[in-house]
C-alpha cells in the first residue's frame, strides 16, 4: 500500500493554540470550582474564604490535569512554532480583491500548506510537507536547517515519498557516546560513533578526518584506532609531523608507527601488497561476493595523519606520483579485502582529493570549526548550512547510513583519560585471546606465512564476543 501515516495535520487555527490551551486549563476548572460554590452556598453566603478555597481548589485541578496533558501540550507547542513558522515566512496565500490590502489576521486565506508533524520516539520526530507545485514548492525541499533550528534538533534524513518530503529530526547531544560512563559493544567491523551512528567499515570503507588544531581530531583518531585494535585489526599508523599519535610508539611498537618519509612510503607499499595478497587467496576459492570475513581475515589499517602536508613536503614529482597511486589503490580496491585508509587532514585540499577518490571515502567527519571551503572539501557540494562548532563537535556523512551530512558529536574518553592503560588492557586481552586459539591450527584455506592480518584466527563476530566492551 502507498499510502503512510503522516501524522497530525498542521492548521492555521494552530498559530496560538499551545498558549490558547494553557490558558483554558488554568482559567476552566478555577471558573467551574467557584461558580460550583456560589450554587452550593449561595451568593449571600459566599464569602473570601470560600473564594479562596475555590481557587486553591481549581488551581490543584488544573496542575493535575497540565501533567497527564505534558505529551499532548508537547505536541501542540510543536505544532504552533510549525503554523508560526508558515506565518513568518509567508507561506500562505491570501484571498484579495485588486489593489485591495488584507492582513493575515483576517482570516481570509486562499491557501495553506499542507503540512503534518509526528512523533516517531523519544528523541525522534517528523516532518512533513506535501509537494504541491506551489509557489513554495522549492522551499519545502529546503527546510532542513530551518526545522533543526526551529525545534533545536538535527535533521537527519530527508526523504521523498510519493509527493511528500519527509524530515526526520532527532536530538544530538544525548546521543553522545562517553567511554567512561558506559561499555560500547563492538559487533563485526561495526564501530559506534554514536548511540545511534554507526560505522560499518564493511559497507562504506575508508576515512576522511578533517579540522584545525584544537577541533578535536586527534581524541576522534585515538577513538578510532582504539575501536580497531578491538576489533584486531593490525593498524599502521603514518605520522609524518610526529604530533600527538606519536605516543603509540611505546604501546604499538615502532614498526607500527612511522614517522620518515622513506618508512612511509614503505608502509604504503606493504599496504597494496597485502591488499594483492588478500586478493590472491579470495581468488582461489572463486566465491563470488565473498570479502575477507568470509575467509577469517581480520582488518587491515593504515591511518595517514597529515596526509596532505607529506605529499606537499615531497619534492620528487615521481615519488609524489608512487605516494598517491599507493593511495587511490586502496581506497578504490581496499573494501572486499578488508584494507581500510583513515586519511587525517586540516584542510582536504581539492588538488589531492579528487572527486573519485573523496566518493569512495565511506565516513568522512569535520570536528570543530573549518571556512566553508574545508566543508566542501570534505563533504562535496551539499546544501547544508554549516556552522562553526567546539572541540569535538562537527559533521558527519557515512556512505548508505546517512542520507544527508548531519551534526555529530565525537566519541568523549573522559577527563583523565589514560591512553597507555587503556590500549596495553586491550593489547593483553588480544594476546590471551591468540594464545587460546594458538592450539587450533591455521586457518582453513590461507597458507603458511601468510601476512600479518592473516595470522590472527578468530573471526570478527567470535572477536566481538570474547572481547572486553570497554
Amino acid at each position: 500500500m502507498r499510502w503512510f501515516y503522516k501524522g497530525h495535520r498542521v492548521l492555521k487555527i494552530h498559530r496560538n493554540i499551545f498558549y490558547n490551551a494553557i490558558v483554558f486549563i488554568c482559567l476552566l476548572p478555577t471558573v467551574i470550582s467557584i461558580i460550583c460554590g456560589i450554587i452550593y452556598k449561595g451568593i449571600q453566603r459566599y464569602e473570601t474564604s470560600s473564594l479562596t478555597s475555590s481557587v486553591l481548589f481549581g488551581i490543584s485541578i488544573s496542575l493535575v490535569i497540565l501533567l497527564l496533558m505534558i505529551p499532548m501540550l508537547k505536541r501542540m507547542y510543536n505544532m504552533q512554532k510549525l503554523c508560526q513558522m508558515v506565518f513568518s515566512r509567508e507561506l500562505y496565500g491570501i484571498k484579495r480583491k485588486e489593489g485591495e490590502v488584507v492582513d493575515q489576521f483576517d482570516n481570509k486565506l486562499s491557501y495553506f500548506p499542507t503540512i503534518y508533524y509526528r512523533k516517531r520516539k523519544e528523541k525522534q520526530v517528523q516532518v512533513t510537507f506535501k509537494l504541491d507545485g506551489s509557489k513554495n514548492h522549492e522551499k519545502f525541499l529546503e527546510m532542513g536547517d530551518i526545522l533543526g533550528h526551529i525545534f533545536a534538533m538535527e535533521t537527519v534524513e530527508q526523504e521523498r515519498r510519493l509527493w511528500y518530503v519527509v524530515y526526520t529530526l532527532e536530538y544530538v547531544n544525548p546521543n553522545r557516546i562517553y567511554l567512561s560512563k558506559q561499555e560500547i559493544k563492538y559487533e563485526s567491523g561495526k564501530i559506534p560513533l554514536m548511540h545511534n551512528l554507526v560505522w560499518d567499515t564493511g559497507k562504506a570503507s575508508h576515512a576522511l578526518v578533517t579540522g584545525n588544531t584544537g577541533g578535536g581530531k586527534t581524541f576522534f583518531l585515538m577513538y578510532l584506532i582504539r575501536s580497531f585494535l578491538i576489533l584486531g585489526a593490525d593498524i599502521k599508523i603514518l605520522d609524518p609531523k610526529r604530533s600527538d599519535l606519536s605516543i603509540l610508539t611505546s604501546i604499538l611498537g615502532e614498526e607500527s608507527v612511522v614517522y620518515a618519509p622513506g618508512g612511509i612510503i614503505k608502509t604504503l607499499r606493504e599496504a597494496v601488497e597485502e591488499m594483492d595478497v588478500r586478493y590472491d587467496i579470495m581468488n582461489e576459492s572463486k566465491k563470488f561476493g565473498a570479502t575477507y570475513k568470509d575467509y577469517g581475515m581480520l582488518p587491515y589499517v593504515v591511518l595517514f595523519d597529515e596526509f596532505i602536508a607529506f605529499i606537499e613536503s615531497l619534492q620528487d614529482r615521481t615519488v609524489i606520483k608512487k605516494v598517491n597511486g599507493y593511495l587511490t589503490q586502496l581506497i578504490l580496491k581496499g573494501r572486499q579485502a578488508g584494507c581500510f585508509l583513515i586519511l587525517a587532514t586540516q584542510r582536504a585540499d581539492a588538488e589531492y582529493m579528487k572527486g573519485p577518490i573523496r566518493d569512495n571515502l565511506g565516513l568522512r567527519v569535520s570536528l570543530g570549526s573549518l571556512e566553508s571551503a574545508g566543508y566542501k572539501m570534505t563533504f562535496g557540494d551539499v546544501d547544508n548550512k554549516f556552522e562553526k562548532f567546539k572541540e569535538g563537535h562537527g559533521y558527519v556523512y557515512i556512505g548508505g547510513t546517512t542520507s544527508r551530512v548531519r551534526e555529530f558529536y565525537a566519541p568523549h574518553l573522559g577527563i583523565g583519560y589514560n591512553v597507555y592503560d587503556d590500549f596495553r588492557e586491550i593489547l593483553r586481552q588480544e594476546t590471551r585471546m591468540r594464545r587460546g586459539s594458538a592450539s587450533s591450527g591455521s586457518i582453513p584455506g590461507l597458507p603458511a606465512g601468510s601476512p600479518s592480518g592473516l595470522e590472527k584466527e578468530g573471526t570478527d563476530d567470535e572477536r566481538s564476543e570474547s572481547t572486553p566492551h570497554y
